[in-house]
């Protein structure tokens, strides 16, 4: 996915509305087609910024909403986007129609556990390099990323950018754009923390936020991960960090050597990759663990059942070695996917184990079905990366067989028959 038509879009979306003309018109209609068609994700994004500015106007800056000129180019813009869009959104509406979405519109709980703790836009994440091991780091970064997905987690904000936020709010002069542009670094920091709010970990059950409402919205609910809203978050963030520093530099411009000010901003962008350089782990050799190895070696056809059963690539990545049929896994191939979810769902003893607190067929249908299937071990792994309700004990103690036949430090493997 690309993210750099969003900003083009939002400058030329206030040069239409504002200024208008057919070459700004143009150029929103073209940006935000573009953007629309790099990912959903980023057309919803356009679409909740439009929405914002329109209501922040309306409720805040009532002087300043639009005129009907204004509203008539925004009409153009709006209507003609979607006219080009509608034969890429056909399949999309479709499938709205014929009732699947239901189907598949994602759970709170996938939602609860890719949303932002609200620590983490104060902690620099597992994948920095320089301050991964700061003791703050080191103690919060594994509460708040539960969903144990360092690229969803990813949500710090900068020392430096929080820093120059502060002196915007408390220094520099405001004027309804730059306002506006708080008020969505606000709307869409609240969306960003998703349904329920957690904070160091802890959930806040008696604290629901617009978020859980996104769920229930038609063309809206495919968005499974609400920490990706920090994306709009962070472009609201360096416009105010811009103004900042522009009225830092104005106001003591007279008073500073240009080398102070130049060791100013050199300092500040320091600190900004600092806080954001990512330098690659080593290539280290595969080291698959000792089990599938050894399963590898097995000549025997059956199946193996990796739990909880997703679509998670660590799957994928054992059977390179063990070489025999998985429940789940990644597949690249739509109707592949589709057959293996077909599959699972006409499975009621597959059923339970779909991230799910509840198992209908006791041990010993449990143990006789999975027989049947020809499934002759049980996977299950100790570090989940699945936005799971349960812990992996709660396998362990739901099969209830004396022991495990194998077990790592990544997993622990029953055998069925």
């Amino acid at each position: 996915m690309t993210a750099e038509w969003l900003p083009l879009f939002f400058l030329f979306y206030f040069k239409a509305i504002e200024i208008g003309g057919r070459r700004n018109i143009f150029f929103a209609i073209l940006f935000f087609v573009v953007n629309a068609l790099s990912s959903w994700y980023y057309l919803l994004f356009a679409c909740l910024f439009v929405a914002a500015h329109i209501l922040y106007l309306f409720f805040f800056q009532r002087k300043h909403f639009f005129t009907r000129a204004a509203r008539i180019r925004l009409a153009i813009v709006v209507i003609i986007s979607f006219v080009i869009l509608l034969p890429f959104m056909l399949p999309i509406l479709s499938f709205w129609e014929s009732g699947e979405s239901q189907k598949n519109t994602h759970s709170l709980t996938v939602r609860y556990y890719l949303s932002t703790d609200l620590v983490a836009f104060f902690i620099p994440t597992s994948n920095n390099t320089l301050f991964r091991k700061t003791a703050l780091s080191e103690t919060l970064e594994p509460s708040i990323n539960i969903s144990r997905n360092s690229s969803e987690s990813a949500s710090f904000l900068g020392f430096l950018e929080l820093g120059l936020l502060i002196f915007w709010i408390i220094r520099v002069p405001k004027n309804p754009r730059n306002t506006f542009f708080f008020f969505t670094f606000i709307v869409f920091g609240i969306f960003a923390l998703g349904p329920l709010l957690r904070i160091a970990g802890q959930p806040s059950p008696l604290v629901i936020l617009p978020n859980y409402a996104l769920q229930y919205l038609p063309g809206v609910s495919f968005m499974r991960a609400p920490n990706r809203f920090v994306l709009i978050m962070m472009l609201m963030l360096a416009i105010l960090n811009t103004e900042a520093l522009t009225f830092l530099i104005k106001k003591y411009r007279q008073r500073a050597r240009a080398w102070a000010i130049s060791g100013g901003l050199v300092l500040a962008g320091g600190i900004l990759i600092a806080e954001r350089v990512i330098f690659p782990l080593p290539l280290m050799p595969a080291q698959p663990s000792e089990f599938f190895v050894r399963l590898g070696l097995e000549e025997e056809d059956f199946l193996l059942l990796p739990l909880p059963i997703f679509n998670h690539a660590e799957y994928n990545f054992a059977q390179i070695f063990h070489q025999k049929k998985i429940i789940g896994g990644g597949v690249a191939d739509i109707q592949v996917t589709r057959a293996q979810k077909s599959f699972i769902e006409n499975e009621p003893v597959l059923q339970q184990f779909l991230c799910k607190d509840n198992f209908p067929l006791s041990r010993e249908q449990t143990r006789a079905e999975l027989q049947r299937l020809n499934v002759k071990y049980v996977v299950i792994y100790k570090d989940i990366a699945t936005p799971c309700p349960f812990a992996n004990e709660v396998f362990i103690e739901y099969f209830g067989w004396e022991n495990a036949v194998f077990e790592d430090d990544e997993i622990w493997v029953y055998q069925v028959f």
